[in-house]
């Protein structure tokens, strides 16, 4: 299974709001922004409440995105070309908000595509597409849904820290400590902690009583009353969601090391280390 994992850079999408321009045609307001993970920026801003953006409108052929490793500077170099491209139209700016803080440009089609959405190649830049309009639910289905399809080849796996690891506070910190603290204390993979199983025709995962009680944790309702949950499916999927955990080959350390003799060479026995310094007595 393909998923679509996040990547830095930057991207660019129309939101809607279409009207015209007597001498520049039909204009309309486009997102531009940059993020660490661009997958998973637009999925949250797709989730919000922005401007006019009609949804049932949008497909994933109609996000622009660059993968870019410094994906400040790249922001900066598309903030230059709008800015250049507002000089020559006589205006100040082309945000839509005066403070320029959410990134809103009224822009046409051909101005995207002619000045602005233009390979940074002092940056590397490379143009990315997505298989689907970004949707962290969609996504971390699949990854359970891949798990479970590829149960019997990926039962050696484990759950480990995610790259947000650092991120979790609280009861979410403490449950995956917890988890991967047993874990490796019992030499647990992921067979010791799910089943394969299918919900409404779909594969998903059950999650069993080990992992239940090993990720156990205080949830408090808002009247601040503390109980004590055990861990399930709904966690599992909200510490992926958040990259608070992930699914993986865990990485083999090993406390000894050997030494590998070259083919031809005996070995005659422990090298006999000498002091450097006489002894004085």
């Amino acid at each position: 299974m393909i998923f679509d994992e996040g990547f830095p850079g930057v991207y660019c999408y129309c939101i809607g709001n279409y009207h015209q321009d007597g001498v520049r045609g039909t204009v309309s307001h486009w997102k531009i922004g940059k993020s660490k993970n661009v997958w998973n920026r637009i999925a949250d801003e797709l989730n919000e409440t922005l401007c006019s953006l009609d949804k049932s409108s949008l497909n994933h052929e109609h996000i622009l995105a660059m993968e870019v490793k410094n994906y400040t500077e790249a922001e900066n170099e598309l903030k230059r070309r709008l800015q250049t491209l507002a000089t020559i139209l006589g205006k100040d700016t082309l945000s839509v908000n005066s403070n320029k803080k959410k990134e809103i440009y009224c822009l046409t089609e051909n101005e995207v595509v002619t000045h602005i959405w233009l390979p940074i190649t002092e940056l590397n830049s490379s143009d990315r597409q997505f298989s689907r309009l970004p949707d962290r639910n969609a996504i971390i289905t699949d990854k359970i849904a891949d798990i479970s399809e590829n149960f019997e080849e990926r039962s050696t796996e484990k759950i480990k820290k995610g790259h947000n690891y650092d991120r979790s506070r609280g009861p979410e910190r403490e449950r995956i400590d917890n988890i991967i603290k047993l874990e490796e204390e019992d030499n647990l993979t992921i067979k010791d902690l799910f089943k394969p199983s299918t919900r409404m025709g779909k594969k998903t995962l059950t999650v069993l009583d080990k992992l239940k009680r090993m990720g156990e944790y205080t949830h408090t309702n808002t009247k601040g009353e503390g109980t004590l949950k055990l861990y399930g499916l709904s966690d599992f999927r909200y510490d992926l969601k958040n990259n608070y955990i992930d699914v993986g080959p865990q990485p083999t350390t090993s406390v000894q090391q050997s030494f590998q003799i070259s083919p031809g060479i005996r070995q005659r026995g422990p090298i006999q280390v000498r002091p450097t310094t006489p002894f004085v007595g």
